[in-house]
Parts: structure tokens; C-alpha cells; sequence
């Protein structure tokens, strides 16, 4: 009796054995290995090209407007716009005031109201819009456009002193 079982516990063994060889080779046999690669947006008013990739990065300078006497007006300021992206929908940027005065001058004296012009069109600073950059990858060396900054002329009376406005950028992919 003891061969006997010694047999059906050989033959039951190779069984389970064929079935768990069956259901391995029945799975997918695969590994997915998964990642994600971010937009990396960088805008600045030069070449950005050889930046370092960040996920919205404006890589500004302060704008100096220079004196003038009461009266007189600031020249508009224009700066080229460089994008660099990997994003295939391109890049969208907005403007907003940090102290919530919609990109005035503000100092001493009566606030001095500035116009902005982004991308070839009017801009209201503190909208919440966003304006297109580009519209694809770019890779940062060419001017994609600029930003025209007027300041309006200054009162005849104005009090003496700096006027400043910061503007907070944000960037996303459109």
C-alpha cells in the first residue's frame, strides 16, 4: 500500500506542478516601468537657452524707467520675450500686482498709471488672463514677443520720490 500511495502523491505532485507551470506562463510575463516627465517652463527677457530646466521659472530683471521732472513722461519700455519649453502645447503667461493695485507706480506722491502691452495687444494687469507665449516646444534662443511697458506722463505737481510696482508672473503650459 505504501508504493501505491507513493505513486498517486508522484502523480498528484506533477500535476500541481504542470498547473502552477501553466498559470506563470499564462501571466503576461511583462514589467511596466512608468514615468513622467514634467513641463519644464523658463521665460526671461534674454536668451534662456541654456538655463536649467525648472517647472515655471521667469528669469526677470528689475526695469529701471530712469528720472524725469515733473511733467514729463517715461519712455515706454520694451523687453523681448524668450520662452524656453518642452511642452508641445506651448506656454501661456499672466501678470498680477503684488500689492493688488493693478500695475500702477505707486510712491510719495499720486500713483502714476502705466499701460502694458503683451504680445502685440493690450493687457490688463490683475485680470487673471492668461496670454499665449507659444504655441509649441521652443527652445529659448529667438524672441517669441515682447512686453511694452508705458508709463503715463507724470503730474506737474508731483512729489519727488521712487514710484514702483512688482508684478508676480505665472506660467503654465496652455
Amino acid at each position: 500500500m505504501v508504493k501505491g500511495y507513493f505513486k498517486k502523491a508522484v502523480v498528484a505532485a506533477s500535476l500541481v506542478s504542470a498547473m502552477s507551470t501553466s498559470l506563470i506562463a499564462a501571466a503576461d510575463d511583462t514589467i511596466v516601468i512608468t514615468g513622467t516627465v514634467s513641463d519644464s517652463i523658463v521665460v526671461g527677457f534674454t536668451d534662456v537657452s541654456a538655463e536649467a530646466t525648472a517647472a515655471g521659472r521667469f528669469v526677470g530683471a528689475d526695469i529701471a524707467l530712469g528720472s524725469v521732472l515733473p511733467g514729463d513722461t517715461w519712455a515706454a519700455v520694451t523687453k523681448n520675450i524668450f520662452v524656453k519649453t518642452n511642452s508641445a502645447t506651448g506656454v501661456k503667461m499672466k501678470l498680477d500686482d503684488a500689492a493688488a493695485a493693478a500695475g500702477v507706480l505707486q510712491g510719495a506722491g499720486a500713483d502714476i498709471a502705466v499701460t502694458y502691452n503683451l504680445m502685440g495687444g493690450a493687457y490688463t494687469v490683475d485680470s487673471g488672463a492668461y496670454v499665449s507665449l507659444v504655441g509649441t516646444t521652443d527652445a529659448g534662443s529667438v524672441s517669441v514677443g515682447d512686453l511694452v511697458i508705458t508709463p503715463a506722463a507724470t503730474d506737474g505737481a508731483q512729489t519727488v520720490g521712487d514710484y514702483t510696482v512688482t508684478l508676480n508672473v505665472t506660467l503654465a503650459a496652455n
